[in-house]
């Protein structure tokens, strides 16, 4: 059964004179990884998760915390996990689960806690005993249903079994009088299990969150979460059309009078956010810098590091379509330093890439790769291969630099999502670096042939000719004379 769910854990937002997001609150992290609580609190932590405990899991409602696992390569149904153990239906099939049968909610719940400890799959019949106790206007009895529930999703995701987890989750709707529990506690249960089992297939992950959106549609601050997630999901996938049309629902929504709210700015900024990261991987730079525009006109408001990261690589990129190599090169290094602050090593990487492109395209030489917050990453080996392309580049090393040029386009080329904004301001990079090849190769002559210039920089004659027309036209050659009849340029220096 495909179900969705979410990605990363959201992040709360706290607020003063100005509005700062905390890291509990913004849910747009793509990189973030974070470690759950599996097993109770009483547990020795035996399913080997190194003795975790930051996320309890008790018997007042916070054992919804699920575990950061790699579960690459396991799937199925849990039928299949624990067939063999009882029996042939591949439930268990012991003495003490028959006297459990009349047993009340509490006392098979924690008969299946202990169960869990033992062997996961052991308490999954004796929760479902639990949750198919008929329903009844006892809310303590509904809540024991609703946990239970919440454990079997536990067990469901720690085996793989994606199908069951579909399954099971659906019957928090349908098995469970959700009316009779605290509000709160229902929601907050929703949200943290939304953020934590960013494990599963992203199809199941959409389903889930799908339903509760549905389920919450009343509920306007809870329905933004869950849509910022989905759509944060979306953008992983590249379903940009499906992201860009709920955007679009989404905006409709604000209206004149949210602009007041500082609540409602965050979440428009968030989801600024997240259609800025469509068209940086779309590589619309028309629709970026409309986008970015949007941004600039949200004041008052202090975003989350990744927000920021993201605005701030947007711009970047804005910049450097624009040549503008000294700018966009301060908002690559601010990119960065948010970008390592939310821990995103991809797109540390990506935007180091960027950063010593616009250096190199820069003409102002102050270098930010001397700053302390880049060292480190400097030895990451892309991002070095691309520091010896710099370090060719100002040598003046022709061979060198053709073959390092090489090297960094067939990395770039190979890549399964090829940045095209990226591959056009390498080529940048090697013009201008033949540019800067010639003016310092033809100034010790005072007569130079044409033909054996064009064979140094592998450049046609006629090409070579518009090279140097412009270079003397810009003042760059001013002193040069060209004989186009004989194919020679004179240095008068």
């Amino acid at each position: 059964m495909d179900l969705d769910t979410w990605k990363y854990p959201p992040k709360q937002f706290n607020w003063k004179n100005t509005y700062t997001m905390s890291d509990e609150d913004f849910m747009m992290s793509d990189a973030e990884s974070f470690d759950f609580e599996f097993e109770d609190e009483e547990d020795d932590d035996p399913l080997g998760n190194g003795g975790n405990t930051d996320l309890e899991d008790d018997d007042e409602g916070d054992d919804e915390d699920a575990p950061e696992l790699d579960i690459s390569g396991v799937s199925g149904s849990v039928s299949q996990e624990y067939d063999g153990e009882g029996s042939e239906d591949g439930h268990l099939s012991s003495n003490d689960d028959n006297d459990d049968a009349n047993g009340d909610a509490e006392s098979l719940y924690y008969k299946a806690k202990d169960l869990k400890q033992r062997k996961l799959e052991k308490a999954l019949p004796v929760l479902d005993k639990i949750i198919e106790i008929p329903g009844s206007s006892d809310s303590e009895a509904e809540e024991f249903k609703f946990k239970s529930i919440k454990q079997s999703l536990k067990i469901l995701y720690k085996l793989g079994c994606y199908d069951d987890f579909g399954v099971k989750f659906n019957q928090m709707f349908t098995s469970v009088n959700l009316p009779l529990l605290n509000k709160a506690y229902v929601e907050q249960s929703f949200t943290k299990m939304v953020d934590g089992y960013f494990g599963l297939p992203k199809e199941i992950q959409l389903g889930v969150i799908s339903k509760l959106i549905v389920q919450y549609k009343s509920n306007e601050r809870l329905k933004l979460k869950l849509l910022i997630k989905k759509f944060t999901i979306l953008t992983a996938m590249s379903r940009f059309d499906e992201i860009l049309n709920g955007l679009n629902e989404v905006y409709e929504g604000f209206n004149a009078s949210d602009s007041a709210e500082l609540n409602k700015l965050v979440n428009l900024l968030e989801f600024y956010a997240i259609e800025l990261q469509v068209y940086l991987k779309m590589n619309n730079l028309p629709k970026l810098k409309e986008v970015y525009s949007k941004t600039q006109s949200i004041t008052h408001v202090v975003p989350h590091s990744k927000i920021t990261a993201i605005i701030k690589e947007a711009s970047g990129l804005i910049y450097l379509n624009d040549e503008n190599y000294d700018l966009a090169s301060s908002e690559f290094f601010e990119s960065f330093k948010n970008y390592d602050e939310v821990g995103d090593n991809v797109k540390r990487v990506r935007i180091l890439k960027y950063l010593i492109v616009s250096s190199i395209l820069n003409t102002n030489k102050i270098n930010k790769l001397e700053s302390q917050e880049i060292q480190f990453f400097l030895k990451n080996q892309d991002v070095a291969r691309y520091l010896n392309l710099l370090k060719f580049f100002n040598s003046l090393n022709l061979t060198k630099f053709e073959q390092q040029y090489a090297i960094v386009l067939e990395q770039e080329e190979e890549l399964a999502e090829v940045d095209r904004i990226l591959l056009e301001n390498l080529k940048k990079i090697f013009k201008s670096f033949q540019l800067e090849f010639l003016i310092h190769y033809i100034k010790p002559f005072k007569r130079l042939s044409l033909r054996k210039i064009s064979q140094i920089l592998k450049i046609d004659v006629d090409e070579i000719e518009s090279i140097l027309i412009g270079l003397k036209f810009n003042d760059q050659l001013p002193n040069i004379t060209l004989d186009l009849i004989d194919g020679v340029v004179f240095n008068e220096y």
